[in-house]
């Protein structure tokens, strides 16, 4: 059995290489829906989180509310958000994905959903929920990685994913 130091290094390069992939992956998605990169990102947390507020999309990306606006606009424009009044404050609004946006997306993404599934029906029920829990603790709402400026929560020579 590997020891504990190698086994690390082994789950950073791994994640570093799924990270990769994932971004590679996305900018191929991005092309074939003529959005840009950015366009992109706030499509995929509509997707995820579903319904949200432009304030929520500029926190989640580290964007303005006049970037996150200006974003809106362009996918909607290409049909792929619409942006509904919220029922407890009529000043604000909420933006979420058309079911064509989803269903797209949905596409463009299920060679990964299938190897993602792949790989977890060869785990047992302990490695499942170990993985589940690696897995909550790094997209925790709580996590240094669910915040824009993440970069700066690792000091110089730090190791980073």
């Amino acid at each position: 059995m590997a020891d504990r130091d190698g086994l690390h290094a082994q789950i950073r390069q791994a994640v570093h290489q799924l990270i990769t992939r994932i971004c590679a992956h996305n900018h191929v998605v991005a092309q074939r829906l003529r959005l840009g990169g950015t366009d992109s990102h706030i499509l995929a947390l509509l997707t995820v989180h579903g319904s949200l507020t432009p304030g929520r999309l500029a926190g989640f990306t580290g964007l303005s509310t006049g970037a996150v606006t200006g974003v809106i606009d362009r996918l909607e424009r290409a049909q792929m958000v619409r942006r509904d009044h919220n029922p407890a404050d009529r000043r604000s609004m909420h933006v979420t994905s058309t079911p064509a946006a989803t269903a797209r997306i949905a596409v463009e993404y299920t060679d990964w959903i299938n190897v993602l599934n792949t790989a977890l029906q060869h785990r047992n029920p302990v490695e499942l929920a170990t993985i589940a829990h690696f897995l909550t603790d790094l997209t925790d709402s709580d996590s240094p990685l669910n915040h824009p400026d993440h970069s700066q929560t690792t000091s110089p020579g730090q190791d980073r994913v």
